[in-house]
């Protein structure tokens, strides 16, 4: 945990196998591949529970109540009752390789990083909503933003953004070299390449690319907060390392 007006850590957790991390309802939630479980971290207590879920946990995201877990090697989404702090329903995606999930307002969105398709759930009904949505090749990680979804397509290296209210993409946009990480915010999308050491910037409105920022070694993951962006990255010798952006 790094407070963002010294930029220093002032809290470590580790867990084995932590694959994906969100932050709410009190608790901040890993999925932890190697043990196919979600850990429950308590921010007030300092205590943590976990959770068993489904098959190579991978993404996590909170929203509408829940605890959203994608199971990559299942092809399910585990949601979790954060009262009782246990799997409810676990619904049936279709296909393996699941990697991301993301919650909007009245819905949950899924990549299939081997189906290069994203999935959208009712989460009232806790069913696939409509049709599989086509993107590009080895979707990862998903964002929201300006009223659409956007997701970070590995293997094209492009984004695409999908119309929440059409279902559709609507426009693709090239990128750096091997797309991974992507966030949203000041009206702009940042993708982390991971494979030409570069921070893409997109202007959400206009959709052009707007900077290319340098990073010192492979950008792995990146998120938006306390007004600024967040980039992980690994150094030669595999040292995880966080860079600040001013946005």
């Amino acid at each position: 945990m790094i407070d963002p007006e010294w930029n220093e850590a002032v809290k470590q957790s580790a867990r084995l196998g932590a694959f994906d991390v969100a932050v709410g309802y009190g608790s901040v939630w890993f999925t932890c591949v190697d043990g196919n479980y979600l850990a429950r971290c308590d921010l007030g207590e300092n205590t943590c529970e976990q959770i068993d879920v489904g098959n190579a946990p991978a993404g996590v995201a909170v929203g509408e109540n829940s605890v959203w877990v994608a199971n990559s090697d299942d092809g399910t989404i585990s949601r979790i009752d954060i009262e009782i702090n246990e799997v409810v329903e676990d619904i049936y995606i279709g296909c393996s390789g699941l990697f991301d999930v993301l919650v909007t307002e009245g819905a949950v969105w899924v990549t299939t990083f081997t189906g290069n398709c994203v999935y959208r759930i009712d989460p009232q009904t806790n069913q696939v909503e409509g049709e599989a949505i086509r993107v590009g090749a080895s979707p990862v990680r998903l964002t929201f933003g300006d009223n659409s979804v956007w997701v970070s397509n590995s293997d094209d290296n492009a984004i695409s953004e999908i119309n929440i209210e059409t279902n559709q993409v609507v426009q693709t946009i090239q990128v750096g070299n091997n797309p991974f990480g992507i966030a949203f915010g000041k009206s702009a999308v940042w993708v982390a390449n991971r494979m030409d050491g570069t921070v893409s910037v997109i202007d959400s409105r206009t959709k052009a690319l707007i900077y290319t920022i340098d990073i010192p070694g492979d950008p792995i993951d990146i998120a938006f907060g306390e007004g600024s962006i967040w980039v992980l990255w690994v150094d030669e010798n595999y040292r995880a390392k966080v860079s600040r952006i001013d946005s």
